[in-house]
Formats: structure tokens, C-alpha cells, sequence
């Protein structure tokens, strides 16, 4: 078993830095939470998702698109439905 000793400069208030950071982490696990909530809404709202590969840009190309599925933001588009 160790012994774990911590030298603080002088005037340093430790009890009221371990009650900042409690408080900070409470918001943190509060926030983390609330990110996870939004997640779970985007993914379950979510109705397809493909990774199209670049092997098929000939394709693409072929019937028009490939600038849509490649270049979206360069043609100006930025949601599509």
C-alpha cells in the first residue's frame, strides 16, 4: 500500500477547490447527459445513412450525381430531403 502526499502552496484553499470542481462535474454529467438524450433523438429520427464509396464516381458521374454525392457544398447544396 502507498502513502500519497500532497504539498499546496500556502493560502490555498483545497476544500473550496474539491467543492468547485464537484460543482463543475455535476454540470458536466448534467450536460453529458443531456448530449446523450439529443443523440439518441438524431439517431432514432434517423431513416437512412449509406457510405457511398468513390469507387462508384463513374456511376455517379453517369447519371448526374456525382457532384451531388462528392461536391454537395462546392454546387452550393447543404441539406437535402
Amino acid at each position: 500500500m502507498g502513502l500519497d502526499i500532497y504539498f499546496y502552496k500556502q493560502g490555498f484553499d483545497i476544500q473550496k477547490k474539491k467543492d468547485e470542481l464537484d460543482a463543475k462535474y455535476t454540470k458536466f454529467q448534467a450536460a453529458k447527459e443531456e448530449l446523450e438524450q439529443v443523440q439518441d433523438e438524431y439517431e432514432s429520427a434517423k431513416l437512412f445513412s449509406a457510405d457511398v464509396t468513390h469507387n462508384l464516381n463513374e456511376m455517379a458521374k453517369a447519371v448526374g450525381l456525382y457532384e451531388v454525392l462528392w461536391r454537395a457544398e462546392e454546387i452550393g447544396i447543404t441539406v437535402a430531403s
